[in-house]
């Protein structure tokens, strides 16, 4: 997707993850289910789905404090938006 240049940042996390991220791999929740069943066989302890999006926050947090990119900061208002549509069943 090519940003969006009056779009800030929330507004084009908002796109992203009800349009373009949500048509590519599908609901949040189901999304973030399967990658938390992935994640319990590799850590061998329980992962919600929204420990998955917490992690995702975390690791672009980490990419943010080694480089600074605007991708960075737009993932983790998606990821925190996801949040969201997972505690709305959504």
């Amino acid at each position: 997707m090519k940003q969006l240049k009056t779009a800030n940042v929330l507004e084009e996390a908002n796109t992203l993850i009800y349009g373009e991220r949500q048509k590519e791999y599908g609901s949040a929740r189901k999304s973030f289910t399967k990658i938390a069943k992935g994640w319990q066989q590799i850590f061998d302890c329980d992962v919600s789905p929204k420990q998955v999006a917490l992690a995702m926050i975390w690791l672009k947090m980490c990419r943010e404090m080694n480089q600074e990119k605007r991708d960075n900061i737009v993932d983790i208002a998606g990821y925190a938006g996801c949040i969201d549509k997972i505690n709305k069943n959504e």
